[in-house]
């Protein structure tokens, strides 16, 4: 009997070593007497445990558990659910076991086998879902996974609120690809996912329909792959995806605020300029700006840029006739002191040697917190107003010193005019004195009359009241009748009059009046400024369909930067100081609006002082008479220089 009792329990013993899970076999005083290899793993055990006592193994044993297994020897059947398992103060091991006697063959309870089961990562698994699941579902995102098939089977509270999806359950009867826009799938499904699959996880924005509006929601939709990306396989995946079509709809309203506001800044008419650096280092504005600095759109136009290459590095600034430093400028002043600068009037000058006049002011740009981030400058071209002003300034002093001329001219003649006068009043000796001062104080009042005429011609061409009284003319009688107004003077200078006529008659339609005024005034201007003994050459031919009279000198000259401005209103050649010529300045002046009112031009040409001068005069030739062929260049008096 005790042979059949020994038998049966090295069976059970070697049944539960041999056990693929964990059970030990305990006699009555709670001494090992078999385990399994799961048991000795799932417990740590590698000591020798074979009859030693549960408790002297496990000195971390509860009393709980001692009072559980005595209860197992008194017959019972007991259970323990998450037995936390505490051992030489490593991690906490989860168990759960149940102990039940086992039965001699004398029909008496021989000990306690105990079943155990390690629930500790199972424990885990749960505790990670269930924290998982009430991020998930706290969290505003929407968050979902499906299988490999793109069946989703988790779709949280947020997500199903987001699409328009009313529970789990319709969550996972709709097919992934049906949370998207039918132009957006094929994309999705064929490139963004085997991508996702490659790499493990990818990104895009993309929209979500929502299923009772049909409502687009933008997305930023972030997948990851629910396999090792090495496989090559995977089980599903997961997808944390944020809405941001309120951000998409303020980033499109900004981006089209930026557009209206480039174009309304490329509309205005003044150089607007901004920087978003305190460095100053990045300069762009609007097409006026870029125009004004002769740059590009994708210039950078900073005088401050680090690269030596950048547009804004070629560009000098000139402030009464100081160069200008970069950190002087206005926008960089703004930015640096905090505060407006300007306005500035500056030169600037480009690099293909153009320079031009502006006036530059700046401010800084502030963020919410009123930090300084940036600037803006405003240029304005005031090169124009700038010509205005210092052609208003000469102006004046032409005009003070046409007064004080004026004056001396009229000064001139009325001075023996009175003396005249004065010695008449007082009678004379003979008749002979008499006609003297009368004819002297004629040839004054001529003077003067001349003088009044000159003004008042002037006045009348301004003012537009001035008729011409147009004929056909023969430009040589023209020429002739302006020789003779002249003539005494030249010969009183002792000049020499060399005349070239054409080859031609040539024939213009004018007032003859006032072409003779103008040849006049060019004649008398080069007798003028031609010391005495000089020559004065007077040319005249056809060139095309205009007759061009030349009038030449070898006087004075011109200064080549008055050129412009010799025909201008009190216009006077400068000279030496101490040299002064008579004249008021208006006969170039008068002569050119008259050649204009003919339709015709006049220019003046001089290699500069001490060089003489030349004034060239093109009018239009006059139509053929009725029934007269004009003659042949050269068909009519052989060309000769005559000296008059």
């Amino acid at each position: 009997m005790n042979n059949d009792n020994s038998s049966a329990q090295e069976q059970l013993r070697a049944t539960i070593n041999q056990a693929p899970v964990a059970v030990a076999m305990f006699d009555r005083q709670m001494r090992y007497m078999a385990a399994s290899a799961r048991w000795l793993s799932d417990y740590e055990i590698v000591v020798p445990f074979h009859g030693r006592a549960q408790c002297e193994i496990f000195s971390e044993m509860t009393e709980q558990a001692k009072a559980l297994h005595r209860r197992a020897l008194s017959g019972e059947t007991v259970s323990k659910i998450d037995d936390c398992l505490e051992r030489n103060g490593q991690a906490a091991k989860w168990m759960d076991w149940t102990a039940q006697p086992w039965i001699g063959s004398d029909g008496a309870i021989g000990g306690v086998i105990i079943w155990s089961e390690d629930t500790t990562a199972r424990r885990r698994t749960k505790r990670d879902r269930d924290l998982f699941m009430s991020l998930a579902q706290s969290s505003l995102d929407f968050i979902g996974m499906c299988d490999a098939s793109f069946k989703p089977f988790f779709v949280n509270v947020a997500g199903m609120r987001m699409v328009g999806l009313d529970s789990l359950e319709e969550a996972m009867r709709t097919p992934v690809e049906a949370f998207f826009f039918p132009e957006d799938r094929d994309c999705l499904m064929t490139q963004f996912f085997p991508r996702v699959l490659r790499e493990g996880h990818g990104e895009i924005d993309i929209r979500f329909r929502h299923f009772k509006t049909g409502e687009a929601l933008w997305m930023n939709y972030a997948v990851y792959s629910l396999a090792e990306v090495a496989s090559a396989k995977t089980s599903g995946y997961a997808t944390v995806s944020r809405n941001i079509t309120r951000q998409r709809q303020a980033r499109q309203q900004l981006v089209e605020a930026q557009r209206r506001l480039q174009a309304i800044m490329d509309a205005a008419p003044v150089g607007l300029s901004y920087s978003e650096d305190r460095s100053c280092e990045r300069v762009t504005g609007n097409a006026a700006l870029f125009a004004q600095f002769e740059a590009d759109r994708n210039d950078n136009v900073s005088a401050s840029a680090t690269d030596a290459q950048a547009v804004g590095r070629q560009l000098r600034f000139f402030r009464q006739g100081r160069e200008l430093a970069d950190r002087e400028l206005p926008l960089q002043r703004a930015v640096a002191e905090q505060r407006e600068i300007g306005p500035m009037e500056l030169e600037v000058a480009l690099p293909s040697g153009r320079r031009w006049w502006a006036e530059a002011s700046g401010a800084p740009i502030r963020d919410e917190r009123g930090e300084v981030v940036g600037g803006v400058a405003v240029t304005v071209d005031v090169t124009e107003r700038r010509r205005t002003q210092d052609a208003l300034r000469d102006a004046d002093r032409r005009k003070n010193e046409f007064l004080a001329m004026l004056a001396h001219e009229l000064r001139n003649p009325l001075a023996p005019i009175c003396y005249g006068a004065h010695a008449l009043s007082k009678g004379v000796k003979n008749p002979q004195d008499t006609q003297r001062l009368v004819a002297m104080m004629e040839r004054q009042l001529a003077h003067l009359v001349r003088l009044v005429d000159e003004l008042l011609d002037v006045a009348r061409i301004s003012s537009g009241r001035i008729e011409l009284k147009k004929q056909r003319l023969a430009l040589a009688d023209v020429i002739g009748q302006a020789i003779e107004t002249i003539e005494d003077r030249i010969q009183s200078a002792g000049h020499a009059l060399i005349l070239t006529p054409s080859r031609e008659e040539l024939f213009v339609d004018g007032d003859c009046v006032r072409l003779v005024q103008v040849f006049g005034n060019l004649l008398a201007n080069a007798a003028k400024y031609t010391d005495p003994g000089g020559r004065v050459e007077l040319l005249w031919a056809r060139e095309g369909n205009s007759a061009v009279v030349t009038v030449r000198d070898n006087g004075i000259g011109v200064e080549p930067s008055m050129l412009a401005s010799i025909f201008d209103l009190f216009t006077r050649v400068k000279e030496d100081i101490g040299k002064q010529r008579e004249g008021i300045g208006v006969g170039l002046a008068l002569a050119k609006r008259l050649v204009e009112l003919h339709g015709g031009q006049v220019e003046a040409r001089s290699a500069g002082l001490g060089q003489g001068a030349e004034f060239i005069v093109r009018l239009p030739l006059a139509a053929p008479a009725s029934g007269q062929e004009p003659a042949p260049d050269g068909a009519a008096m052989e060309a000769g220089a005559l000296r008059r």
